[in-house]
């Protein structure tokens, strides 16, 4: 059995003509509202020392995980060569 014949079956072709219509509920969403919030009324209240732990949290976790990978590809070219 080859697989240009099956390719060729009318009800295989409608069935994978009706695929593209899959699409046009996620184009036609609502799209959510982007919301501005003002930085201060987010640090209102908030002790110094946790706040510079919640402005610097992220870019340390993303620099740590940059070294990190750094580290396995200069380990993996060091046991390769």
């Amino acid at each position: 059995m080859s697989l240009v014949p099956e390719l060729l079956n009318p009800a295989g072709l409608l069935w994978l003509s009706l695929v593209p219509l899959l699409f046009v509920p996620y184009l036609l969403r609502q799209r959510p509202r982007r919301r501005t919030v003002p930085a201060l009324f987010l640090f209102n209240g908030v002790e110094p020392a946790q706040r510079l732990h919640q402005f610097l949290g992220p870019m340390l976790k993303a620099a740590l995980g940059v070294l990190a990978l750094e580290l396995l590809i200069v380990a993996g070219l060091r046991r390769r060569g």
